[in-house]
């Protein structure tokens, strides 16, 4: 059996199935793509500097991978997101977001 290439798993939980999935599968996925070589890892870049897109339709803003602290006995955390015009960069109630990192580009694809 071989290894998937997890860079096309991420990529593909993101653009089609993000919605559908928990972000942590994702997560995952972009971890695995990192630890394989498959992708490489950017700077962690404060949240501040994220693309928030506001000028675009939900569907077509971009999507990045989002840092949590660690707050009241909660751990930090990863997840993907976009920025919402009324919540900001919200990952839940309790935990704000500090950083983020853009996406890996997408796979070369054979037709």
């Amino acid at each position: 059996m071989t290894e998937p290439d997890w860079n096309t798993v991420a990529y593909d939980l993101l653009k089609y199935g993000a919605a559908n999935i928990e972000p942590h599968h994702a997560v995952s996925a972009l971890r695995a793509a990192y630890a394989l070589g498959q992708c490489q890892a950017t700077e962690w870049r404060p949240i501040a500097e994220a693309p928030r897109d506001e000028h675009l339709p939900w569907e077509e803003r971009t999507v990045v991978l989002i840092y949590a602290a660690a707050r009241d006995d909660l751990p930090a955390f990863q997840t993907t997101g976009k920025y919402h015009d009324d919540a900001g960069w919200c990952v839940d109630e309790l935990r704000h977001a500090t950083h983020y990192q853009p996406l890996p580009p997408a796979p070369e694809t054979k037709e």
